[in-house]
């Protein structure tokens, strides 16, 4: 490895005085001008490392929206089981009120669904 020049990772600048050859340059496609090899490089690491930062950034974004998500699914869970324990006890209240039966009488049907219009009574019958 003789011949090249230590690397200071903290300034990021070569520490030898030796710069880098001339030829080791690429020109540049839109000004014509022939930047060194290292600030091509350099530009090209900042733009990765911005992808990166944007990447890191939607997947918090969308470990959040998961997180939301599962809790909507566990309300929606307990929703359910309370509308089942609902249903269940209007099933009983109907049996009850039915005699066994299986038909209400009118007036159970308004004591069992409360306020509602005439036709909504009949429709249920």
């Amino acid at each position: 490895m003789s011949g090249l020049a230590p690397w200071d990772p903290l300034s990021a600048t070569l520490v030898s005085t030796h710069p880098l050859p001339d030829k080791k340059t690429v020109p540049s496609q839109s000004t014509g001008e022939t930047p060194s090899l290292l600030r091509v490089l350099l530009t090209q690491i900042e733009k990765l490392t911005g992808r990166v930062t944007a990447l890191e950034e939607q997947q918090a974004y969308w470990e959040s929206q998961h997180k939301i998500l599962l809790q909507d699914v566990e309300g929606f869970k307990r929703k359910i089981v309370e509308l089942e324990e609902q249903n269940a006890g209007l099933a009983q209240a109907f049996e009850d009120m039915s005699g066994g039966s299986g038909e209400m009488e009118q007036g159970a049907l308004i004591e069992l669904y409360g306020d509602q219009t005439q036709q909504d009574i009949y429709n249920l019958l």
